[in-house]
């Protein structure tokens, strides 16, 4: 994260004028598409954003995935960052109003004013679909940074991701969170069905050789078998041996091949810590 970008996340009002003092441009946006009004209002830097804004900065630029600054207050609930970003004119139909009343919950309230039926939100297409190439990533950096990067770049705040490179990477960061945060507690048809995808798609030959195919459909196995168990000791693993293998699907097969999505309302970027207890 830049320093303009860090400043504005963790409310610096103070560092975030010298920044643009010195030239930094209000306009920054990184690889995903976030600008510096995406950070402050992700961390409900609330001095952040007001100084942001009275420096000009538009509210209503839209992300990689058609995100504004005020979709991000609501994802990550700053109620006070929504009033004030609307305030000062951030368009609650680009998507936050509608966002906020399918998952329901305290942000509703900060639309109360808006009619009880509202517009279906623009549809969102990442930037990176209208090229239909996925853009080269930083040379020799290591697989976790590339999984960062290809998950920002390919999968959407919630549902399935409209590209198989862009669903792979979902899947195997999904298995991955479930594992080392929940200990697959809530681990069910979701996580069998992600299992059965990557099974199928970690099989390509033009990417992996025979033996490779062979030891991922082993380690997609045990990953299933043993999910009461997870194997979460980091490096080696096998949630960690599916990460690095999606990201080298992706890079060995840059051009985007459509994915045929199912309909899921949860959002992805953090699933929900619900803990089930074991018979």
């Amino acid at each position: 994260m830049s320093r303009l970008f860090d400043a504005a996340h963790r409310n610096d009002p103070l560092a975030l004028a010298q920044l643009l003092d010195a030239g930094e441009a209000l306009t920054s946006s990184d690889s995903k598409g976030w600008t510096v009004l995406h950070y402050a209002a992700d961390g409900g830097a609330l001095e952040a954003a007001t100084l942001l804004l009275d420096r000009g900065v538009d509210p209503n630029t839209l992300d990689r995935f058609g995100n504004t600054a005020l979709f991000r207050a609501v994802y990550e609930k700053h109620a006070e960052l929504v009033k004030l970003l609307r305030a000062r004119g951030a368009d609650p139909l680009l998507g936050a109003a509608q966002f906020a009343r399918m998952v329901g919950g305290p942000m509703v309230a900060c639309f109360a004013d808006l009619p009880a039926d509202l517009p279906p939100a623009p549809k969102k297409e990442a930037e990176v679909m209208t090229t239909g190439r996925i853009p080269d990533g930083a040379p020799g950096a290591k697989w976790q940074i590339e999984h960062d990067r290809l998950w920002k770049l390919l999968v959407p705040p919630r549902g399935d991701a409209p590209t198989v490179q862009g669903e792979v990477i979902r899947c195997t960061g999904k298995l991955a969170d479930e594992a080392y945060r929940n200990g697959n507690m809530n681990w069910g048809p979701r996580f069998e069905a992600m299992c059965l995808f990557l099974g199928e798609r970690l099989a390509d030959k033009t990417v992996f050789s025979a033996d490779e195919v062979l030891a991922l459909r082993h380690v997609i196995g045990e990953v299933r078998r043993e999910h009461d168990e997870p194997d979460v000791s980091g490096a080696g693993s096998t949630y960690y041996r599916l990460s690095e293998a999606a990201v080298r699907f992706c890079h060995l097969k840059p051009e985007l091949v459509a994915h045929v999505m199912a309909v899921e309302t949860t959002p992805t970027a953090k699933p929900p810590l619900v803990r089930k207890r074991r018979p």
